[in-house]
């Protein structure tokens, strides 16, 4: 195929990680699991069963056997072409019978995880191989397409996300379209009037409890789609149009985007919208060019280098489909800025519960909702330094983790003259990790309970809670005012403690993401420079003591550059 269109700054990102995609996929036609992406259970064997998810895979395959790209070596290689067909294949027979696939955990019948992702991949494999696929496999292809496709219709998943209401309307149209089935289309309509009521009329989509700007980026990039397709263009274009300005908003000077400020404190970027709206919404192709010129320098979100090996082939798929659509000679208006390059804002978002001040020297977005957290970015010198602060965080004798970092409606917050208060309990949390018996217990009720799909989907209900959901409010009380001076920043935060919860370890700042969220947590050059304080051992005899502790920070941006000052009283 020609290779005019496709956009370098994707494809050389999506080619550099084919080796590494392969290397995970069992090449082996001999082999009883020929065509598995999950190299921890066909090689490793460390795991009992295997995740479906990897099988995006097949569609980068396709991708690079069928694009005639710079540097691409798997162009026209026939190998490649099975070794996606393979992948499928490998789908059909880890389906299960009505229609969805496992991730986590066996018996798990995944709904937009991973059965959407993995349903849309296969289509737009299919798409792009064309004539290329040998037509005796089309009817076990067919008959895995159908079943997913009815399982997405008929079931929903406990939990909002609207990211997975836009993948698997997505990949539902796509279905519909491929199978040439109209059964489909009131199914369709009924998850497009589910989507619009998670939409926000200040520009984003409910993930959870809140905004997540990372997780926004991937429901446009859907929604996009969708909208290319032809399908609900009026509605789908309006919300777009908003969704598109929004984000712009968390794009940091720096090249950063998202993070600890999201409900789900992702830093991913997906692109594909707005490099495909850039010819409608001047919005949009500022966006585009300022996040792709981050990523020819190593920025712009989280490359798929640093992520793990059953998430990168997201980035991958992102990629290669944006690399079709954007405009490599996209020019932009100079007059449009990106909200961190004007000065004197000061805006509000109250339904999100987002603050965003832009000054001379610094960059400011905080989540009041969530507890007061920040991310502050200088705006001047050759080397932009950022800070990250999730709030307050501390840890008992026990091991429980009580954080001010949680969306909380009990929480006090109110904003006067630049300057935000915010006041409540810290919330409880636990880590909970495996020991072998509890592992085997866990086992034992995913093989009894998940036979019966009515009792796997609520039984994913209850891990979800329990792991991401639930957290009780502790008797610790805190406090904190952030005070948006034109060339500084000042955060004061107080905790006050009860007589039963004493903590062993206090941090104020720093990266810390209390929410449990595979794709979160990875590692960006911020992490560097937020650096929480923490409480020496006589610091916390003291705060047993007085049962209060206030801590001070100065974020200072002046003339002479950056400078970081902090006061701990008790």
């Amino acid at each position: 195929m020609n290779d005019k269109k496709l956009e370098p700054t994707y494809t050389s990102l999506a080619l550099s990680q084919i080796p590494r995609l392969l290397t995970l996929l069992d090449r082996n036609p001999s082999s009883p699991t020929y065509g598995c992406f999950d190299r921890r259970y066909w090689l490793d064997r460390v795991r009992d069963f295997p995740d479906a998810l990897p099988q995006m895979g097949a569609y980068p395959l396709a991708f690079c056997y069928q694009y005639n790209f710079k540097n691409n070596i798997f162009f026209k290689q026939h190998l490649v072409k099975d070794w996606a067909l393979a992948a499928i294949l490998w789908l059909y027979k880890i389906q299960h019978k009505d229609g969805s696939f496992d991730e986590f955990y066996p018996n798990e019948r995944g709904w937009a995880g991973p059965t959407a992702f993995v349903l849309y991949t296969t289509i737009r494999t299919l798409e792009t191989l064309g004539e290329d696929i040998d037509k005796v496999l089309v009817p076990k292809i067919r008959d895995m397409v159908r079943k997913a496709a009815f399982y997405l219709a008929k079931y929903r998943e406990i939990g909002t996300l609207a990211n997975h209401y836009a993948i698997a309307l997505l990949a539902l149209y796509k279905a519909k379209k491929w199978l040439k089935d109209s059964n489909l289309q009131p199914y369709i309509e009924d998850l497009f009037n589910e989507i619009s009521q998670l939409f926000f009329s200040e520009g984003w989509f409910l993930e959870y409890d809140g905004v997540d700007p990372g997780y926004l980026t991937a429901t446009i990039s859907f929604l996009s789609r969708l909208w290319q397709e032809g399908f609900k263009k009026d509605e789908i274009f309006s919300m777009l149009t908003k969704s598109v300005e929004f984000a712009s908003y968390f794009i940091f000077p720096d090249g950063s985007y998202g993070g600890c400020i999201g409900s789900r404190g992702t830093q991913h970027f997906y692109p594909y919208g707005f490099e495909l709206l850039s010819s409608k919404l001047q919005k949009a192709t500022k966006v585009a060019l300022f996040m792709r010129n981050s990523l020819k320098n190593g920025k712009g979100g989280i490359t798929p280098d640093i992520m793990a090996d059953r998430y990168f082939v997201y980035r991958l798929v992102e990629y290669l489909d944006t690399s079709l659509v954007a405009n490599p000679c996209l020019k932009e208006d100079k007059e449009v800025n990106l909200p961190f390059q004007l000065k004197g804002i000061f805006e509000i978002f109250k339904e999100a519960g987002i603050v965003v001040k832009a000054t001379d020297r610094y960059y400011f977005v905080c989540n009041f909702k969530k507890g007061g957290v920040f991310k502050l970015v200088e705006k001047m010198g050759v080397h932009t330094k950022s800070v990250a602060d999730a709030g307050i965080n501390t840890v008992l004798k026990n091991g429980t983790l009580l954080t001010s970092q949680w969306i909380d409606k009990k929480y006090s917050f109110e904003i006067k003259h630049d300057n935000i208060f915010i006041n409540g309990r810290l919330h409880k949390l636990q880590k909970r990790l495996f020991t072998p018996f509890r592992f085997i217990l866990f086992r034992l009720f995913c093989l009894v309970i998940g036979i019966h799909p009515s009792f796997a989907k609520k039984a994913k209900g209850i891990f979800r809670k329990m792991l991401i959901l639930h957290s009780p409010l502790s008797q610790t009380l805190f406090k904190r005012i952030i005070k948006l001076n034109d060339n500084e920043v000042e955060v004061k935060d107080e905790i006050t403690l009860n007589d039963k919860e004493k903590p062993i370890k206090v941090f104020f700042g720093g990266t810390f993401n209390s929410r449990y969220v595979p794709q979160s947590r990875y590692f960006e050059p911020l992490d560097l420079y937020s650096m929480p304080i923490s409480l020496d051992r006589e610091k916390i005899k003291k705060l047993y003591l007085k049962r209060k502790c206030k801590v001070k920070r100065c974020f200072h941006f002046k003339e002479d550059g950056k400078s970081f000052t902090f006061k701990v009283e008790i």
